[in-house]
């Protein structure tokens, strides 16, 4: 999983994301750990279109000792450039 951790807590609960798939790295099913994002659930766009939670998206929470952090996993593949946002709902 991809680690983030906002600079700012002001960062939280929206972040962007850009990754860089080719035919020699591609992305494949990417999944991230938002630190202290708290506890509001999360939508994701996926160059600019909604991906709606269900068997391609899925999110969780996990309680810590300092926040609570936001757990995302998405069924994807891409050998291109994508741009993730991600969203408090």
């Amino acid at each position: 999983a991809y680690i983030i951790v906002p600079n700012n807590v002001k960062d939280i609960p929206e972040v962007k994301l850009i990754l860089e798939g080719s035919e020699h790295s591609p992305i494949l099913n990417p999944s991230f750990i938002i630190k202290n994002w708290g506890d509001s659930e999360a939508k994701i766009m996926l160059d600019g279109k909604e991906i709606r939670r269900g068997k391609d998206f899925r999110f969780g929470h996990q309680k810590g000792m300092n926040g609570t952090d936001l757990i995302v996993w998405l069924k994807l593949e891409s050998t291109s450039k994508i741009t993730l946002e991600l969203q408090s709902d």
